[in-house]
């Protein structure tokens, strides 16, 4: 929850408190290349702390793609986990947060 701004609040309160009310805010846009196979893969995320959750935000093909929960991973704090529901092979673009 957003609490109410101050008049004096600098820019950086105002972006902090909406990033800690709205998390999804907080994520990159990480590249990533698919290999053909259904199994779990991986790839570096670099927001320098675990991640939360993502998205397939754009990909060069129609890429069946969708990032795992962190819960369990081997490294959330460094790569971003995903599958594919079918082999497709192909370079896409997921928003991690």
């Amino acid at each position: 929850m957003i609490r109410q701004v101050r008049a004096d609040a600098t820019a950086a309160e105002l972006f902090r408190q909406l990033v800690q009310g709205a998390p999804i805010l907080d994520g990159l846009e990480t590249p990533v290349t698919t290999a053909a196979v259904t199994t779990v893969q991986s790839a570096r995320h670099g927001l320098g702390r675990a991640y939360r959750g993502g998205w397939l935000a754009s990909g060069d093909k129609a890429i069946p793609l969708t990032v795992l929960a962190p819960a369990g991973r081997a490294q959330p704090e460094l790569f971003v986990y995903f599958q594919l529901a079918s082999a497709v092979a192909g370079n896409a673009t997921l928003w991690v947060y």
